[in-house]
């Protein structure tokens, strides 16, 4: 599996490009900045779960769609998520 921000991306702009919106009326209709449409589309933001159901909303989709090609398996490999970690003062 590709990197899975840009196969989500893929999937909302093809659904966005369905319902012949642009990204700003997506963004408008999901409460949304036109921007972060594009940066979401563009696989270059980690959307959180409830702005995928306002763009779900605003494209007529249902998230199990938008996610249909994704496989817990696949995930699973991606490398570990990086933590910042605080500089702690002695």
């Amino acid at each position: 599996m590709a990197d899975p921000l840009v196969a989500l991306g893929r999937a909302v702009r093809e659904a966005r490009e369905e319902a012949e919106l642009s990204q700003e009326r997506c963004g408008e209709l999901a409460g949304l900045h036109r921007n972060e449409i594009g940066a979401l589309e563009r696989g270059e933001k980690n959307v959180s779960f409830l702005n995928l159901l306002r763009v779900c909303a605003a494209v007529k989709r249902s998230p199990s769609e938008l996610l249909s090609g994704f496989s817990v398996p696949a995930v699973l490999r991606l490398p570990p998520k990086r933590r910042h970690t605080r500089h702690q003062e002695k």
